[in-house]
């Protein structure tokens, strides 16, 4: 797996467990005293075991943190036919001058998101996409972790952990600026394309 990817997927479940243990901490049945307790009572074997199954465990998590994250997005952009990676105002004709056989043909809707991904692997400088790359690394890292964050409340519930005011505001404060750089990051990769169907390529650094 991507070094990338495995990133993407391990951050998100770290920041759900400690949404919990945060959950716990304002718990007033002190239900973290509890569970350090159940943790003291494992033998060494079953506590490293525990550890190592936790780290595959952790990337599947992620892994399905991710799938959630991106049936969201398709919801959210249901009216752009759940394409989150364009945008729905964005103008094709100089995208489509560049990767189409005939220029004066027209990209049709439902054919942005392909058009968009061929120009950006294959018409791009190899610098300009890898910073594009990052930028999409860092839209999905930020949504799965929102994800998470608003998975870490229903969780806890389901758990019995107590809901309180406390807990709640911090992660939906945290969900909030997660949620901010995801916008910006996804703005800022679509309009990098974008501005990029403006230069020439024989004047760009290949």
């Amino acid at each position: 797996m991507e070094k990338e990817r495995q990133i993407r997927f391990l951050y998100p479940p770290l920041m759900l467990f400690g949404s919990l243990l945060l959950g716990l901490f304002f718990n007033e049945n002190n239900s973290l005293e509890g569970l350090i307790c159940s943790i003291e009572i494992f033998k060494t074997q079953e506590l490293i075991l525990a550890i190592l199954g936790g780290g595959a465990i952790t990337l599947l998590l992620g892994y399905v943190i991710g799938t959630i994250t991106i049936l969201f997005l398709r919801l959210i952009f249901i009216n752009n036919g759940g394409a989150y990676e364009v945008n729905d105002k964005q103008d094709f004709e100089d995208i489509g001058e560049s990767i189409l056989e005939y220029p004066k043909d027209k990209i049709k809707r439902k054919e942005r998101l392909y058009a968009f991904v061929t120009y950006d692997h294959h018409f791009l400088p190899k610098d300009i996409h890898e910073w594009v790359q990052k930028r999409w690394s860092t839209f999905h890292t930020a949504s799965n972790i929102t994800t998470s964050l608003i998975l870490s409340i229903a969780i806890g519930i389901s758990l019995g952990i107590q809901i309180c005011a406390s807990w709640i505001v911090i992660v939906l404060v945290l969900a909030g600026i997660f949620i901010f750089h995801a916008h910006r990051a996804r703005n800022e990769t679509i309009n990098m394309v974008m501005f990029q169907t403006k230069i020439k390529r024989s004047q760009a650094k290949q």
